[in-house]
């Protein structure tokens, strides 16, 4: 056999003349063995949820998921501010125009000619809230200028009705005093001229004085009745001491008649007046309290 070139068991055939196996002759490799499948046994669902399980960190998923959510809560709490401060802004326009209204309404409601200390009380409040309320107003976004205005229109209106009416019953406070009849003695065998001048003197004094200070254009008639009054006391004065002079009562009794009528029509005058400033001021205050009503719509 091996003289014919056969060999009497398989092998490998090597080149006679490099070493290497001969050409056509297949090399046999060691096969691995089989490796078991871990997920041979499992449904589709089954290996889903396996690698589900084992590739997700859930913690972090959840924190991821909590800073997205705080973000979103954020972000919206962002938008809204503008909205929400426009709406704030109106609250207090409204809150304003509530602690105003009062004050109008308790003026309104008494007697402006008989009325005192108390209605001072309230038009001191007008005030004070009438420019808080204009404070407000001009604080308020573009988004409000329609209630900004409407705002401004009320204080306004306020303001300019208590001022109205504070200017008269200052110029009533001021005016009413002098107005009242002096008490001058008639009897000339009861007053010496030197004293009777005096005290002529002295009324005189104080009432030139206090027409003087009263502000111009506030009760025209009355100030000039007052002027022509007051034009006429010299005159006045010396008819008075000259009938005391020559003992006349009865020329005595017409210079004072004549001064109580003169000062008596004046406060008539001022009565007058002071109603129509007194209307004209409550008109304001009826129009801020429409203004009100229009805020609040």
């Amino acid at each position: 056999m091996e003289s014919l070139g056969f060999m009497d068991s398989p092998g490998t055939v090597t080149s006679p003349t490099t070493g290497e196996p001969a050409s056509g002759v297949a090399t046999v490799h060691p096969v691995a063995p089989p490796r078991d499948d871990p997920f041979a046994n499992w449904t589709p669902s089954e290996v889903t949820q396996k690698l589900v399980n084992s590739n997700v960190r859930w913690g972090f998923m959840a924190g991821i998921l909590m800073i997205a959510l705080g973000l979103t809560g954020l972000g919206y709490w962002i938008y809204q501010q503008p909205s929400l401060a426009v709406e704030a802004a109106h609250d207090d326009l409204l809150d304003s125009a509530q602690i105003l209204q009062p004050s109008i309404e308790a003026v309104l409601a008494v007697d402006t000619a008989a009325a005192g200390s108390d209605v001072s009380e309230q038009l001191v409040l007008i005030n004070a809230d009438a420019r808080s309320l204009f404070n407000v107003a001009g604080a308020l976004p573009t988004t409000l200028n329609d209630e900004r205005s409407i705002a401004a229109d009320i204080a306004g209106q306020a303001l300019e009705g208590s001022r109205i009416l504070n200017d008269a019953y200052a110029y009533r406070s001021a005016v009413l005093p002098i107005l009242v009849v002096p008490d001058f003695e008639t009897d000339p065998a009861l007053i010496t001229l030197d004293d009777a001048a005096a005290t002529f003197g002295l009324w005189q004094t104080h009432f030139q004085d206090v027409i003087a200070a009263l502000p111009a254009g506030m009760m025209n008639e009355l100030e000039g009745e007052l002027t022509l009054i007051s034009g006429n006391l010299e005159v006045l004065q010396t008819r008075y001491l000259d009938a005391l002079r020559t003992d006349n009562p009865g020329g005595v009794a017409i210079v004072v008649h004549e001064l109580n009528t003169s000062l008596a029509d004046a406060e008539m005058l001022f009565h007058v007046e002071f109603d129509e400033m007194s209307t004209i001021a409550q008109a304001q205050f009826i129009k801020a309290l429409e203004s009100i009503n229009l805020l609040f719509g």
